[in-house]
């Protein structure tokens, strides 16, 4: 059984999952929201259906392989969803609160610099993710929401990390969490720069905690308590979107 992961082979994941979320973005989004479809939901569909989707089933489905049968156990082994321990949450609580700490010094940062220079504030959310509070008879929508969320957290955390980080972490020790964490970045190019700029903790964090613990749930755990939260609240207009 070969769990070898080149840099080529993570690389080829990462860029052709790239390129969909290019065209979820700028083509498909477009489309149906000129067939009158809620923001959201155009943006759960198209990134569920070309993106978070797949990369879960493909995640499941390339573990099996390696090792020629679908047992779950040797699965889940693969992909180092492991059993939480004390150290694990601690390192994801941790780490969590350092990314926040961290994303809330650039967003200042790059408020300041922005208006100094450019005389226009620093835009962190992409025009195919706005949308304005959902109104009564809307609120469906955040079921709708909970299974989009779960392909794209978990898709994300098994493929990227599970499936691409464990695979890499024998053959490149040390470097193996960075390399992730550039290619991560990468993947968010459609979302544009300014957005890349204030996630740059999560894309660097995540990584190196998920390698160092060798357990995905880290990842999964971390990247759902940044994500969520922001969601609701502005779905709820509490937060301006």
């Amino acid at each position: 059984m070969d769990t070898n992961i080149s840099i080529s082979k993570a690389f080829g994941y990462f860029a052709f999952f790239t390129l969909m979320l290019y065209i979820a973005t700028r083509h498909l989004i477009p489309v149906l929201n000129g067939w009158g479809m809620h923001p959201a939901l155009s943006w759960f569909i198209s990134s569920g259906l070309l993106i978070f989707v797949p990369i879960f089933l493909l995640a499941i489905l390339n573990a099996g392989k390696e090792f020629g049968r679908r047992d779950p156990k040797l699965i889940r082994k693969r992909l180092w969803l492991k059993k939480l321990n004390s150290k694990d949450l601690a390192w994801a609580i941790g780490g969590a609160i350092l990314i926040l700490i961290l994303t809330g010094l650039i967003m200042v940062s790059a408020e300041w610099i922005s208006q100094g220079l450019f005389n226009k504030p620093f835009k962190t959310s992409p025009s195919f993710m706005h949308f304005e509070p959902l109104k009564a008879g809307q609120y469906w929508i955040l079921g709708v929401w909970l299974v989009f969320f779960f392909f794209n957290i978990v898709g994300e955390e098994i493929m990227w990390r599970g499936y691409i980080l464990a695979g890499m972490s024998d053959q490149y020790p040390r470097s193996a969490w960075l390399f992730n964490a550039i290619f991560w970045m990468m993947f968010h190019i459609p979302f544009g720069i300014e957005l890349m700029i204030m996630v740059l903790p999560t894309f660097l964090l995540i990584p190196y905690i998920v390698q160092k613990r060798r357990n995905t749930w880290i990842g999964i755990i971390i990247h759902a308590g940044l994500n969520g939260p922001g969601f609701i609240l502005i779905s709820l207009g509490i937060l301006n979107n």
